[in-house]
């Protein structure tokens, strides 16, 4: 079975033209698709000698959709054959469209193979009012839709990005994060028992493996109980060691011996730098902490 193709009046022109030019009639012509010319087809004129065009060309099923070409040239009863003349024309991938719609299908984040298929009572217009299943969780989504026609064919997607409030309710920090430098493969995960709403993190840091240095950077996440992560927050700080030594001699090196060194040099615990633990007494920890121990160690 042929695809019906109208370009014949292109032809009847040519025809016309070629008669004209040399003075002699016509007796036959061929006609070949997409340089096939091993499989040109032959057109001859009727008893009467006359060129009629009211019928469409055949164009073969083995022609897929998509563009082609189909060629022609005329043979005169002086026996020339006329140059060939080429014409381009479309094949569409569905040749006839459907006037109703009687399903719709969606999926989330491209995953095609977990789409949804909706039947619609046949319409050639739907008010979309549906529910959708299958939503992902919180963020920033991807939704997909495509309607089918009643002769089968579907349309092609379209696709809208959305963002998901999964609500539920009050969230707490259930987890925090965080890392030195650009060692995030390194970071360190501590879980709040129970997670809280406000969180108010007072906890000691470990920096032992950070190098004693200026310009290093410190960085911070938290996850709520949804299972959402913050956006980091980073900051600049100066890592430093003040090593006093064991000077009681109990093999430690401890608040004790920062204590005696205070001592010796007449200085007050406080010495005016404040309650830096947020403990509600200013003591030998906040002077720590103040002089940049952070916990470190003195080898």
């Amino acid at each position: 079975m042929n695809k019906p193709l109208s370009i014949a009046f292109v032809w009847c022109i040519l025809a016309m033209l070629c008669h004209s030019a040399n003075g002699q009639s016509l007796d036959s012509c061929e006609y070949w698709y997409d340089h096939d010319f091993n499989n040109r087809q032959v057109l001859l004129p009727n008893a009467l000698g006359e060129w009629t065009w009211d019928e469409a060309l055949g164009v073969p099923e083995s022609l897929s959709p998509g563009n082609h070409m189909v060629s022609m040239r005329f043979h005169t009863q002086g026996g020339d054959w006329s140059p060939a003349a080429t014409h381009r024309f479309f094949i569409p991938v569905h040749p006839k469209a459907g006037s109703n719609i009687t399903e719709a299908q969606y999926w989330w984040d491209h995953n095609l193979a977990a789409a949804q298929t909706i039947p619609i009572s046949p319409a050639n217009e739907v008010e979309w009012n549906q529910l959708l299943d299958g939503a992902p969780g919180s963020g920033l989504h991807v939704l997909s839709i495509r309607f089918m026609d009643d002769l089968g064919y579907w349309s092609p997607p379209v696709n809208r990005r959305l963002y998901i409030d999964a609500g539920t309710g009050t969230l707490g920090i259930d987890a925090y994060r965080y890392w030195y430098d650009d060692a995030f493969a390194s970071s360190v995960t501590v879980n709040p028992d129970p997670p809280a709403s406000p969180y108010i993190l007072s906890e000691t840091l470990e920096v032992t493996n950070v190098p004693a240095g200026p310009n290093h950077q410190f960085c911070i996440q938290f996850r709520n109980t949804a299972g959402i992560w913050s956006s980091m927050y980073c900051r600049t700080f100066d890592n430093y060691y003040w090593c006093l030594g064991d000077m009681n001699n109990d093999q430690e090196v401890d608040t004790a011996d920062l204590l005696l060194f205070l001592s010796s040099m007449g200085c007050q615990e406080s010495c005016g730098f404040g309650d830096l633990t947020f403990d509600g007494v200013v003591d030998a920890q906040d002077l720590l902490l103040f002089l940049g121990a952070f916990g470190g160690t003195c080898n």
